[in-house]
């Protein structure tokens, strides 16, 4: 099910599993970015969200303002809700270089900070990542 349809940020609620598959797309500034990232968190507390499936395999990057952003919110959400199961990362195997250094980045900080955001696994396609969150192989 489509829950939010946005130039630059699409979700799908895969309810079943109680999932969200989120695909990124363009550049995002700062402040669309936090406005997309508080749906995010919203829409995982309404559905009770275990699993996360981000597509950044066509996305631009986002500043470090908006990766200290996300690691903040991450790391919030996990202490004043649930930790995640799982967590999955899609990225192209030809990704934007500043695409790739700003997840690695905002991925190393949120590690760093609390060692139950380690249940994350990067993919170079969609299916594969699915497979894996999704246990289905």
């Amino acid at each position: 099910m489509l829950l939010l349809d946005d130039q630059n940020l699409t979700i799908e609620l895969l309810k079943e599993d109680n999932a969200l598959l989120m695909t990124w797309n363009g550049y995002t500034s700062d402040s669309h970015y936090k406005h997309l990232l508080d749906e995010v968190y919203d829409l995982m507390k309404k559905h009770e969200i275990k699993k996360t499936l981000h597509d950044v395999s066509n996305h631009k990057g986002i500043t470090p303002k908006s990766q200290d952003y996300a690691a903040e919110q991450s790391l919030a959400f996990s202490r004043q809700h649930w930790d995640m199961e799982k967590r999955a990362m899609v990225f192209s195997p030809d990704q934007d270089v500043f695409s790739k250094f700003g997840i690695q980045r905002f991925v190393k900080k949120v590690e760093d900070a609390d060692y139950n955001q380690q249940h994350r696994e990067f993919f170079d396609s969609l299916d594969e990542a699915k497979n894996w969150l999704l246990g289905k192989r």
